[in-house]
């Protein structure tokens, strides 16, 4: 598992074994992304804009994006 946070702190990003990627925001998980290649998520980073970098184990990478509101 891996985990990144957003610079303000209020996103927790996690990668799983999975291939799964949850979100923590204020208090609540959400999954974003149930298989982000069905192999073990192994790299997470969150860039200036709150968009989330995933990479997976076949050295895939995904950008993916988390609206709360929605």
């Amino acid at each position: 598992m891996c985990t990144a946070a957003a610079c303000l702190g209020q996103t927790v990003w996690t990668g799983h074994l999975d291939g799964a990627v949850r979100v923590h925001y204020l208090g609540r998980w959400d999954t974003v992304c149930t298989a982000v290649g069905c192999v073990p998520v192994r790299a997470l980073a969150v860039d200036t804009k709150g968009q989330a970098w995933a990479g997976d184990d076949n050295g895939q990478i995904m950008g993916l994006r988390y609206d709360p509101h929605s």
